[in-house]
Formats: structure tokens, sequence, C-alpha cells
């Protein structure tokens, strides 16, 4: 197969974006495919797209199963900040020669945020002129050339141009990782309601208004029966602890860890939050940091009427909440019935098998190859 990722893999991931296209490379591999990786620089992906296309043409009787790409957040040519147009529009050239050499071919789109006024309000007209053409050129390509377009939910197809034919769209939404012994669950739920604190977990962004946690802290720090432990990066939180200092308290610990360090936080407590206010872009992306909580057996509440909510819901993995009151009274009632903790934390060990990044790798697999 051809793994495609207009960038090079990052060593030391720091987001949800970073992290996908390692895992889903891995995946691949770990399905037994001989993967033929074009990643990289500008330059490094352009040599090996050439030695592709060579490769099609003196080889005949060579086999490429199938194509599977990742794509970056921003297209290719501004993310490269490359005058090399030439170079630039060959990259998106292979997906022609795939066609043409009828090579079934998927991409995974990952954002559709410029289409929202979170895009329009942080980024300057000027810069916009540019990227809104290249944005939907990219996706008018995709239309042209790709047999089918992933995207981290079903709902996200509203909200996307060119292609006519939904039946040629699929939900792929992230996976958890495996752990290594399949009936390994980190961590207990406290033993007694009344004495021990309901240890919370939150791991993900601050910045507002799309990672807004001051509603979570205003909760926490007025109930006693509660701690929680936030991770975030370094850098968002000496620009954002102006706004949040105010909430903190000696129930509330913030930290900034890293990925080795993850299995161990996420074993010292017992639910993670995904708990925000709303906002449109939620009604059809997961957080790949659901996904995360449950690889180490921890359930989520998450807030209602988002695509994370629905497969909460589906899945039973979790709870869901409405309001800031119900997501008050939630906590109180986990906190001194600590039981049902353990029975969704044993519903989450069972489930999170039928999620991984293999599960997803296997499901672009299976579509691709019967097309």
């Amino acid at each position: 197969m051809i793994f495609y990722y207009p960038a090079p893999l990052a060593n030391d991931p720091q987001s949800g974006s970073q992290v996908r296209p390692i895992k889903m490379l891995e995946a691949f591999r770990a399905l037994g495919y001989d993967v033929y990786q074009i990643t990289g620089t500008l330059e490094e992906r352009v040599e090996k797209i050439a030695q592709l296309i060579k490769n099609l043409s003196r080889e005949p009787n060579l086999q490429y199963q199938f194509f599977y790409g990742e794509s970056t957040t921003a297209p290719p040519i501004v993310r490269d900040k490359t005058l090399h147009i030439g170079r630039a529009l060959y990259e998106l050239w292979i997906f022609r020669q795939l066609r043409e050499q009828r090579i079934p071919s998927g991409l995974f789109y990952r954002d559709i945020h410029w289409k929202f006024d979170q895009y329009k309000n942080n980024v300057q007209w000027y810069k916009r002129l540019v990227s809104y053409p290249l944005l939907y050129y990219e996706l008018y390509w995709y239309a042209c050339h790709l047999n089918y377009l992933f995207l981290p939910s079903i709902e996200m197809r509203k909200a996307i141009p060119f292609f006519k034919d939904v039946s040629r769209i699929a939900p792929l939404p992230p996976g958890c990782s495996e752990p290594t012994n399949p009936n390994y669950s980190c961590g207990t739920p406290p033993l007694d309601g009344t004495t021990a604190r309901l240890r919370l977990l939150y791991v993900g962004g601050i910045v507002p208004p799309l990672y807004d946690i001051r509603p979570v802290l205003r909760v926490v720090r007025t109930n006693s029966a509660l701690r929680l432990t936030i991770s975030c990066r370094k850098q968002e939180w000496i620009s954002w602890r102006n706004i949040y200092g105010q909430f903190l308290s000696s129930t509330i610990h913030v930290i900034h860890a890293k990925e080795p360090e993850l299995q161990s936080l996420y074993c010292q407590n017992d639910i993670s939050l995904l708990f925000y206010p709303p906002h449109e872009y939620r009604s059809f992306a997961i957080p790949l940091k659901l996904m995360e909580s449950l690889s180490f057996g921890v359930p989520v509440i998450v807030s209602g009427h988002t695509e994370a909510a629905r497969f909460v819901q589906t899945e039973r993995v979790g709870w869901v909440v409405y309001s800031l009151e119900e997501f008050e009274h939630l906590l109180t009632h986990l906190a001194n019935n600590p039981v049902e903790i353990k029975k969704m934390r044993d519903r989450v060990s069972f489930v999170r098998s039928q999620h991984t990044w293999r599960q997803r790798a296997k499901q672009v697999a299976d579509l691709l190859l019967n097309t």
C-alpha cells in the first residue's frame, strides 16, 4: 500500500493532528502491509512521488493495493510556506496518477474549521485571501480523483463541498491505542465516597472559546469531594493562566505531561473530562483525547449535543451532560456512588478493543479493496 502525509512525522507529537498519522501508519504495518511511505518535507515528498511514478511505469506487475492519505489542517502549499508552486502542484498530481492507474485511493480530511467564524476571527483577512481559494481547490481536486474521503464523523459531510455523491464519504474517527495486556485496566475508583475525593482529569487545550474550561474549574473549586488534574501545553498555560488563575484552589493541579507520562496520569484518575461550552464545531468533531482516555480504561464525561456525546451514548463508555448544573449534580452523585464508576470502567475495558487504530486501518483497507 501507499501511505501519504504532507509533512514530516513528529518525533514528539504534541497534538492529535500529529498523533493520528503516526498511529495509522503503525496500524497498517501491524496488519502486515508493506508500506510505500510518502512523508517528510516538500522536497522529500516530491522525490518519493517521482520514484513512485517511475515504479508504476517501469514495473507494470508491481502491485500497490491501495493508497491512504492523512491531510494536514492547512493545504500543503500553505503549510510548507513554499514559493515552489510547481512542486506543490506536482504533489497534487499524484492523485490523478492513482486514478489513471486504477489504484483505489482514500484520504482522511481532518478539519473544516476554516468554514467557521473561529477561523475568520483568528486569521488576518489578507491571509484568508490566499488560503480560501487553496482550501477549496484542494477539496475540488480530491473530489475529482479520490475514491473515498474519510471524515472524523459522518455529520461533517454537511460542511464539505464538491462531493455530490455522499456514498464516497465515510466516517473514520480516531482510534484507541492497544494496551500490551488486553485485560489491563489501570487505576481504581475511590472505595468510599464519603472520605475519598473523586479524581478528575482534563488533558488537552485550554485556549478559549473552543477549549474554555472555566466552567469546570468553577464546579470543582466549590466541591471538597472533587480533585482535578489539568494537563495542558506549557506555553498555553503561560499565555492563559491569568484568566484561569482566579479559579485555582488546593484541589486543582496543573501539569504539562508528555506522551510517555500519559499512562501513569490516566491511571491515577477515575474519570476524564471533555465538558465544554456549546460550539457548532463540536457537532461533528470527535476529540482524539476521548479515544485516548478509553485506551487506558478511563470513562469520560462529555458535553451533550456533540459528536463525542453521540459516541459515548452509543458505546456506553461514560456520561453525557447538557448543562453546568447537570454536570455538577453528576459529579456529586458519582463521588457518593463509586460503584457506578467501577461498572463504567469495566464497560470501557470491553469496548475499547472494537475501536483500536488497527480496526480503523482495517476499515480503510476493507473499503478501498472492495472499490
